[in-house]
This record gives C-alpha cells, sequence and structure tokens, in this order.
C-alpha cells in the first residue's frame, strides 16, 4: 500500500508545484515540444509528448488535477499521429515502443487511434526489428534490448510479447561477454557520442542503470518471474553472470560504483542520480532480486541505498531538479526504497531530497519555476524543460507520489518498480 510521505506545509508546498506544473503543461500545444537542438516535435517519452501525457494523467488520476486528462488525450494523440506517420526508432525512452508504453496507461487515445490499435502496431514493428540478426544496436534500457524487453513484459501474456522477450533474451546471450566470474555487455565505440568515443576509442562496459548493465539486470530479474518458460530460465543464467560481475566492480568510497569499466577507465567517484551512481543501480538490483526470489541481492541492494542516502548534498552533483540526475530522482528513488522496506532512513532521505527539489524552484524562471541543466557547446545553461525525463513534468509526478496515496506506477518504465500483471 502507497503512502504519503511528505506531510503539513512540505506536503501542501509540493502539491502546489505539481499543480502549477500542471497548468502550465495544459496551456503548451503536443508540436511546441521538441528535444534539445532539435527543430522537429517530439513525441518520445522521455523528451517530448507521450512524457507529458503521462504526467497529465497520473496527476488526474490522483486527483491532484483533474483537469489534465482531456489534455493528457490530446498530447497522445499526437504521439500517435507522429507514429503512424513517420519512422520511428524502436527504443523504450526515445521511440515507439515508449508511445507504446504511455498507451497501456491511458484508456483511450484521441483522432482516429484507438489504445489497441497502437499497441497492436508497436507490438508489431517490435517483432520486426527484433529479426534482426546478429544484433548491432543497443543494449540498454533507454535505446535499447533492456528497454525494449520492458515494453514486451507489460503485453504479457499476449503471443507477441512472449516472441519478442524470447528474441530479446537470445539477442542479449548472443551479445554478452564472459568477464572474470561473471557475464557483461560490451558498449561498442560505434554506439558511443564523438566526445565519449574519444575517451574511449575501444568502447566501454557502461555501469549506469540508463545506459548500462543494470538495466539488463532489472529487466533478466522480472523475466525469471514472468511465467514464460524457457526464456525464464535463459534469463536466470544470464542473471547470476551479470549481478556477479556487477557487484564484482563495487568499490570503497563515497560512490559505490563508477561511471564505466574497461581500458583506460579511472577510479573516480560520481554523482548519485538514476541514470549513473548507487541510487539508479540499488534500485535496479533490488526489482531483479524479487524477481528473480534472490534474497542475499536484496539485501545487496538496500545496503548499497543506505549507502547512497548517506551520503552528503556536497558530494552527490546535483545542480537540478529533474528525475534523470537531479533533486527529484534522489528523491523519489529513496521514497521507493522507503514504501518498499519500510526503513525510516529512506524516509529521511526521501524528505531531504524533496526539499531540495523545491527549494530549487526559481518563480519566473524554467516551466513553472523549474530549469534543467544543459550543457551546450561546452557552456551549462538552464533551459525551460516539458519533459518527463529531466524536466518539469517528472517533477510534478514524483512530488505528487511523495505528497498523495497515488501508486506511482509510471516509475516501472525508469526500472524503479516491476511491471505488475495488474497493469497488463
Amino acid at each position: 500500500m502507497w503512502t504519503a510521505l511528505l506531510v503539513g506545509s512540505l506536503a501542501e508546498r509540493a502539491l502546489n508545484s505539481a499543480v502549477e506544473i500542471a497548468r502550465t503543461l495544459s496551456k503548451l500545444q503536443p508540436y511546441e515540444l521538441r528535444a534539445p537542438l532539435d527543430a522537429n516535435p517530439d513525441p518520445s517519452l522521455a523528451t517530448g509528448a507521450s512524457g507529458v501525457a503521462s504526467c497529465l494523467e497520473y496527476l488526474a488520476e490522483s486527483g491532484v488535477f483533474p483537469d489534465g486528462r482531456a489534455k493528457a488525450r490530446e498530447f497522445f494523440g499526437f504521439a500517435a499521429d507522429v507514429m503512424s506517420s513517420e519512422r520511428l526508432n524502436p527504443s523504450l525512452l526515445d521511440g515507439f515502443t515508449g508511445i507504446g508504453w504511455v498507451a497501456r496507461r491511458l484508456v483511450r487515445g484521441l483522432h482516429e487511434f484507438h489504445e489497441t490499435d497502437v499497441l497492436t502496431d508497436v507490438d508489431s514493428e517490435l517483432l520486426a526489428v527484433l529479426v534482426r540478426s546478429p544484433w548491432k544496436m543497443d543494449y540498454d534500457l533507454v535505446s535499447g534490448l533492456a528497454g525494449l524487453g520492458l515494453y514486451a513484459l507489460g503485453r504479457l501474456p499476449r503471443t507477441a510479447a512472449r516472441k519478442a522477450l524470447s528474441r530479446i533474451v537470445d539477442h542479449l546471450a548472443g551479445i554478452s561477454e564472459v568477464s572474470g566470474p561473471g557475464i557483461t555487455w560490451h558498449t561498442r565505440p560505434e554506439l558511443l557520442t564523438d566526445l565519449q568515443r574519444a575517451v574511449f576509442p575501444e568502447g566501454h562496459y557502461n555501469l549506469g542503470l540508463a545506459h548500462g548493465v543494470p538495466g539488463v539486470i532489472g529487466l533478466l530479474g522480472q523475466i525469471c518471474s514472468s511465467g514464460t518458460g524457457e526464456c525464464e530460465e535463459k534469463a536466470r543464467r544470464l542473471l547470476s553472470g551479470a549481478v556477479a560481475w556487477m557487484l564484482g566492480n563495487k568499490q570503497e568510497g563515497s560512490a559505490r560504483f563508477r561511471h564505466c569499466a574497461g581500458p583506460g577507465v579511472l577510479r573516480r567517484e560520481i554523482r548519485s542520480a538514476w541514470c549513473y551512481g548507487d541510487p539508479g543501480i540499488a534500485a535496479a538490483l533490488l526489482v531483479a532480486a524479487r524477481g528473480a526470489k534472490e534474497k542475499a541481492w536484496e539485501q545487496e541492494a538496500i545496503e548499497l541505498a543506505r549507502h547512497a542516502a548517506a551520503r552528503p548534498f556536497e558530494e552527490a552533483g546535483v545542480i537540478d531538479p529533474g528525475l534523470c540526475h537531479g533533486a527529484a530522482g534522489l528523491a523519489h528513488i529513496f521514497n521507493r526504497f522507503y514504501q518498499e522496506t519500510g526503513d525510516p532512513t529512506f524516509g529521511r532521505a526521501a524528505t531531504f531530497w524533496f526539499e531540495k527539489t523545491l527549494d530549487m524552484r526559481r518563480p519566473g524562471m524554467g516551466l513553472a519555476g523549474y530549469s534543467s541543466a544543459v550543457k551546450l557547446y561546452g557552456e551549462l545553461s538552464y533551459l525551460k524543460d516539458p519533459s518527463f525525463l529531466t524536466g518539469a513534468a517528472g517533477i510534478a509526478m514524483a512530488l505528487t507520489a511523495a505528497a498523495t496515496e497515488a501508486e506511482p506506477n509510471w516509475d516501472q518504465v525508469l526500472l524503479l518498480s516491476p511491471v505488475r500483471r495488474s497493469q497488463q
């Protein structure tokens, strides 16, 4: 049972801020949403119309902003229109499976698109993508196999979903590497940005939840209890090796895990965040441990989260309020751990980071007072950002989850909670 973490004046501040964000989002038109440095309208879950639709739907469900439901349908209808007219990549956070993910949460779409029509199209397109062999695309949560698998989990027990999961596990097995006592996945140099490739010309082994092995761990753990037979068995074999490799990279220090591993990687500490760092890794490991029914892994996840919760603000590297790598993301992760364990350590950490989130609000700036830190042309800038992953929509969702009893099932897409059968 989800309970409200925040009470009194802090809860009031959180809800007032969430409502202000929702009202401001409702005044936008879907075609106004664009990813940074991109001139094209953005239908995606991470940065575009699907993410805003998910936000407004959740705030309507929670009773915090009932007027948001109609606008949520409008944003989703726009995303469905774009998906039908343009060739999108398959990724969960940036592509057509993310639009499908949001369709599952909405009662119906707008225009000529009904929810089931959108999902049937996404299922077919996903199977067509997964026919490719050998797999040469990403394996991660944001852009690759782990994210595609998360979408497929949400479509079980449908035949198309079972086929998709089987192909995804086979692809993961095919591109895996044995490393020491475990199994891992290599991010090839051609999949890196130019800046990353200059530092890692041979590629690297990514340790972040967004782009690395923890995302695979979170997916495989859930497949272990998915009722998919042989696919479960294959997933469990991969999972055991992946967890062994991941825990083998743990180090001493303020941050237990680095950004990545491989030739030329320095043993330096990184910030605390969902995308990279201990909090996101702990969350994915907890989801995997419970899916696979591995108590030892669950304890590892909780201990890692406790270590992350104790990290001082000055060392956390947080400079903006969003979900991906900001204060709201940390607050929500610790709130999720509090709800799952009842440990007051996590309740205190979550409250601290929610206070930081609210303190970062600057009336008259950004969107409803919130701005996102973005590096543009080598310079750090603070921009108006309506998005789910890095901007105001995600902040509103985390604040609403903290101040109400509306369980945030939307965080399944970030691997912060398991995909549940009741949501399928």
